[in-house]
């Protein structure tokens, strides 16, 4: 075994490994003050991402997380409400959680589900309103080539 042979992780059994395992990284990156926004992938042929994140979200707030699960439209966010009904008050879809901001900063952890190269503007201003942690969650995002020269000068942004 070579020296960078030691580092490496082995692949896990199953989902429910791979989920376990995706936990405790994401518990350890919110809790580590390292950064406000993070981001996990699990890339399994077929995988249903809607209980993924409900396990994910029940897991998060054993583990003592004050959160909010966004989807980033209603549809989705509606099926999610409905396959765990003692999550629904903490699932909103992206509009919802606009029209939800105050004046007070909320600092829960927001759970961002699936977030699309079309939602990438109106995900990244979430972001930035955000004044918690936010663990996006399978994001597919791009930027768009419109966006790309527009965004070359600025720093890279991070969701």
């Amino acid at each position: 075994m070579t020296q960078s042979d030691a580092s490496c992780l082995a692949l896990p059994a199953d989902l429910l490994a791979a989920e376990e395992a995706m936990l405790q990284a994401a518990l350890a990156a919110v809790g580590s003050g390292d950064g406000q926004r993070w981001a996990a992938s699990l890339r399994f042929e077929g995988l249903r991402l809607l209980p993924v994140a409900v396990r994910l979200a029940r897991a998060l707030i054993a583990a003592g997380q004050d959160l909010l699960m966004v989807w980033p439209d209603a549809g989705a966010a509606a099926l999610a409400r409905r396959d765990a009904e003692d999550l629904k008050e903490v699932i909103l879809d992206f509009n919802q959680l606009k029209r939800a901001e105050s004046d007070l900063p909320d600092t829960r952890l927001l759970l961002a589900v699936n977030p699309s190269p079309a939602d990438y503007e109106e995900f990244q201003a979430l972001c930035e309103n955000h004044a918690g942690v936010v663990l996006m969650l399978n994001g597919r995002l791009e930027r768009s080539e419109e966006h790309t020269s527009e965004l070359q000068s600025q720093p890279e942004h991070v969701c």
